[in-house]
């Protein structure tokens, strides 16, 4: 078991290193296409047409990764006080019923994610030239990324850790 657990820890050490770059690299586009607006609106009296969009679809994709990395690093939202105040054998109860919820909610949300992911590829932006897949393509994988997460978490910690606990 030792073996998968260092398997589960150095894939999960991977993933998260992987979502802060792109949440990084996500966010500092986020604030350069809103700055970028701001600066053409009011100092130049000229939008930009599509930065309105551009900003929406990278706020969700910053949101959706960023779920997936709060559920990895234990700074997701928990029942903490709860817990806390817990004896022994009900603090795992808990950790494996949060972790169920979590794990129920995003399969729920890759499976339609995927659907509507789909559904959007046959249509493109408005203002952008993309495919609107690549806007709800977020869902699935925030959604594989808190999947992972919950999984891992079992893998180095048992089924009863509590998935918001930190490392």
């Amino acid at each position: 078991m030792s073996a998968l657990r260092a398997a589960a820890a150095a894939a999960d050490r991977w993933i998260r290193a992987t979502e802060t770059f792109l949440l990084g690299g996500l966010t500092v586009a986020l604030t350069a296409v809103t700055f970028s607006q701001v600066v053409s609106r009011y100092a130049f009296n000229a939008p930009i047409v599509w930065s309105e969009e551009a900003a929406r679809y990278l706020f969700v994709w910053v949101s959706l990764v960023g779920a997936g990395a709060a559920v990895g690093r234990g700074t997701h939202y928990g029942l903490e006080a709860l817990v806390r105040v817990l004896a022994s054998p009900w603090r795992g109860v808990v950790g494996f019923a949060c972790s169920a919820v979590i794990l129920c909610f995003a399969l729920v949300l890759f499976v339609t994610g995927l659907a509507e992911t789909r559904l959007a590829a046959g249509q493109f932006a408005p203002t952008l030239p993309m495919r609107m897949s690549v806007a709800y393509a977020a869902l699935p994988v925030g959604a594989a990324l808190m999947i992972w997460h919950v999984f891992a978490v079992w893998a180095k910690r048992g089924l009863g850790a509590h998935p918001l606990d930190k490392d």
